[in-house]
């Protein structure tokens, strides 16, 4: 009570004992004695006073009622919070109904809102934290929710408590189609953390309702953290496209809502298999929808493409599926609030990223130019214009000759920002083409880009923009600043790539200072400089070639970029050196570089030595971090499984190694091994007498303890003989691995499943227990391990601004 913003209601509570002791109640020790007794010996007293409250509430109280409004708002709270379980146990109908008209009064001002509005929260309604046997049931609320008289309530109830009771899920569903239910069933569905499944129809249904609440909430319950989760469910695409048409909505409330999700663990979002699986369109569309509702909150300026917001990860496809909207987002925005500026901003940085990495999707590359020209002001152009219109004359867009005077409005020699950087960059280029067509000359565009190195801080870009305009001069900068990796930290990496892009010479003119640089970043790191190395392995392999072996080090890298970068180097070096890569790494040239694990599955295949050091780095990296790196660890191991069988085996059992071993068997080692069986269930069976032994112990967590059975039954039936083989040997029969099982029913059955699966019989259930037969996973199953360590690492359920 003491969180309203009113004074706590004790006296309302004593008010209501005075009137039913009028009526003729026995007055107890205290007020809150006083209703237990008359609900125990008098409840219709109680239910007359229930009555007179709600309709006090709802306005309508006879010409006899000593009851304003204000006070029995505070007097229905106040019992109800105090003594509602014997109030919904005795003078159940009476206390709905008071309940029913607070919810009526939940909008009125002032004191008989705030007051209305916690009623409903004072409710003993069951849920996480209020068993189901208590007085008011699951079976109670599915009723209710039944009866076109109650819904409404019933509905309200479950978005109040952010729950969805056992058992009521379809029932709730049907109310989305009711007013004024609707809007508080999809409310409840979005705040209920359970999985939306069994109703994804009615939601997706209900995301084109004429309703903008009901829109938002089902919005919000198929997509809220929908790539949290550790697989990826047939109505996910519809969702995702739900999701990008909300985006655009009509309703502040639905883009807002959808704008909320989108931002819910973003970077989750964008490494996930269900972006991976999106079409090109939805994923531009969602970028799209997210630049016009407004900054984008996720982006910061760490350099990573997720620390960019959505656009810093969408592929050239992507951006070309809404090049048009882009366009006009970008260029064609009459609005000029600083709101819309910023959003037409990101637009044009989302088409010149695009055009970076595919110039050939622009269609009409003169169009771009004539928009950047009439755009420009007094100061010239922005920076993602100027890298633009760089990146249009490289693929040969003459027009852009044009836009000169533009570009040299835009420098700055005294204090030069990002724009006057790349628009000296794009004018270094074009007279690099023709000198003639630039009046400016090199010193200038030099002193437009800035210093490379400002306060002991290393400028990637301007590092990049100098070596366009004039290689010499960047070529000592860079061979410094890889000589010095602890002043300029993962900078370094960022520089070798972007002046490999610039200028690939310029970087295999110190490619030893690079190579040895790249092995002094963390890990994690690493892959921007491999990437910038691959470069110059494409353009002049034979700089590369008296360093393999420090790229021969880097396959084993968790990281997929990093390894295969590593990998294209050893490939480009191989084919025009080849007694300059070790013979271990033959397979490297031999193979398509596109095949499904490249590079490890053909290397572990033909070097099991490699491939040995792949799976003890990912199985050691899970010693010291913690969960987003399982996902990594698991995928080196299996990619490694797939070319060595035996090397995946060794993975599999370090990570659910015996208790006598110092390897941190934790949570993160759960979430590796969960991912290992997910894509090569047979190599992660080759450790189930483990796991068997480590579910008998004590596993870290009950969650853990769930995680680890679920994935019984995909082991089972990739590698049955496998599995039975560890239960006999375990457990000796099949009666004794059932029983070994927690009591609830559901783990009992799971354990069943397995049995009979690989061939034993357990004996049958008792009949006092038919839960245990039941053949089908129960709709409420848990998310699983790795979406469950990601709530607990990532905050609240608040964190995802509703």
């Amino acid at each position: 009570m003491s969180d309203l913003p009113h004074p706590a209601p004790a006296r309302a509570l004593e008010r209501f004992a005075d009137r039913i002791v009028d009526r003729g109640a026995t007055r107890g020790a205290d007020p809150e004695a006083t209703v237990r007794s008359a609900c125990e010996r008098r409840p219709g007293i109680v239910r007359d006073q229930f009555s007179v409250l709600a309709d006090a509430l709802r306005e309508e109280p006879p010409a006899t009622a000593d009851v304003d409004r204000e006070a029995a708002a505070r007097m229905c709270y106040a019992v109800l919070d105090s003594v509602g379980e014997p109030c919904f146990e005795v003078v159940t109908e009476a206390a709905w109904d008071a309940v029913d008209a607070a919810v009526d009064a939940r909008g009125a001002p002032g004191a008989v809102g705030t007051y209305a509005r916690a009623t409903s929260r004072a409710v003993p309604f069951p849920n996480e934290y209020v068993p189901s046997d208590g007085p008011v049931t699951p079976d109670d609320v599915r009723d209710r929710l039944e009866d076109p008289e109650w819904r409404r309530t019933a509905a309200y109830l479950c978005a109040r408590h952010h729950h969805v009771p056992e058992g009521c899920a379809e029932t709730l569903a049907a109310c989305l189609d009711a007013d004024p239910a609707g809007r508080w069933a999809a409310a409840a569905f979005d705040w209920d953390d359970s999985r939306p499944d069994a109703v994804a129809d009615r939601l997706l249904a209900a995301t084109e309702r004429d309703e903008a609440s009901v829109r938002a909430g089902a919005i919000g319950a198929l997509c809220h953290r929908l790539w949290l989760r550790d697989d990826v469910p047939d109505w996910a695409d519809e969702a995702m496209d739900a999701l990008a048409d909300a985006l655009t909505d009509d309703a502040d409330v639905v883009r807002l809502r959808a704008g909320g999700v989108l931002d819910c663990y973003p970077s989750y979002l964008y490494e996930s298999d269900l972006w991976d699986g999106l079409d090109p369109g939805v994923r531009g569309r969602l970028a799209l929808g997210k630049i016009r509702l407004g900054p984008d909150a996720t982006a910061s300026d760490d350099g990573s493409p997720s620390g960019r917001g959505i656009v810093g990860v969408l592929d050239p496809p992507d951006v070309w599926a809404v090049r048009d909207e882009l366009f006009d987002a970008g260029w064609k925005s009459a609005d000029d609030s600083s709101m819309l500026a910023r959003s037409a901003m990101v637009a044009r940085s989302a088409i010149a990223d695009a055009a970076d990495a595919d110039p050939d999707g622009i269609d009409d590359p003169v169009r771009y130019v004539d928009a950047i020209r009439a755009r420009a002001g007094p100061d010239g152009v922005g920076e993602h214009e100027a890298r633009l219109l760089r990146v249009l004359f490289e693929s040969g867009c003459d027009a852009v000759v044009d836009a000169v005077p533009e570009l040299e409005s835009t420098l700055d020699t005294e204090s030069p920002e990002d724009d006057s950087r790349e628009a000296a960059r794009a004018l270094g280029v074009i007279r690099n083409a023709d000198r003639d067509a630039v009046p400016v000359g090199r010193e200038t565009l030099v002193a437009a880009v800035g210093e490379p190195i400002v306060r002991g801080y290393l400028k990637p870009e301007r590092l990049a923009a100098l070596a366009t305009i004039d290689p010499d001069a960047a070529t000592p900068t860079l061979h410094a600043a890889c000589d010095d990796v602890d002043e300029y930290g993962r900078d370094v990496g960022k520089a070798i790539e972007t002046v490999a892009e610039a200028d690939p010479t310029v970087v295999a003119a110190v490619g030893d200072a690079a190579t040895a640089a790249v092995g002094e970043l963390d890990e994690r790191d690493r892959a921007r400089p491999l990437r910038g190395l691959a470069i110059v392995a494409d353009h002049d392999p034979d700089a590369l070639a008296p360093d393999t072996d420090a790229f021969v080090d880097h396959l084993e890298s968790i990281y997929p970029e990093a390894r295969t970068a590593a990998a294209h180097v050893l490939r480009r070096v191989g084919q025009a050196r080849p007694s300059a890569v070790p013979a271990a790494v033959d397979a490297l040239v031999e193979t398509d570089p596109d095949a499904p694990g490249w590079p490890l599955t053909p290397i572990s295949r033909d070097s099991p030595k490699l491939g040995r050091r792949a799976v003890s780095n990912a199985t050691s990296t899970l010693e010291n971090r913690w969960s987003p790196e399982s996902s990594l660890c698991c995928k080196t191991i299996a990619e490694v499984a797939t070319g060595a069988p035996d090397l995946g085996r060794e993975g599999a059992t370090a990570l659910v190694a015996d208790p006598s071993d110092e390897t941190a068997r934790d949570e993160t080692d759960i979430g590796a091994f969960l991912g290992l069986a997910d894509h090569q269930p047979a190599i992660a069976a080759e450790a189930t007498g483990d796991l068997l032994r480590w579910l008998d112990e004590e596993p870290p967590t009950e969650r853990a303890r769930d995680s680890l059975e679920e994935i019984l039954e995909p082991v089972a039936e990739a590698a049955p003989d496998r599995v039975r083989d560890a239960i006999l040997a375990q457990y000796d029969t099949p009666d004794a691995f059932v029983d070994a099982a927690p009591s609830d029913p559901e783990h009992r059955a799971r354990r069943r499943r397995v049995a009979s699966s690989v061939g034993l019989e357990p004996s049958d259930p008792v009949a006092a227990d038919p839960t245990a037969m039941d053949e089908s996973p129960s709709a409420e199953t848990n998310d699983g391990f790795l979406r469950r360590l990601l709530d607990s690492i990532g905050g609240s359920n608040d964190a995802d601004n509703r």
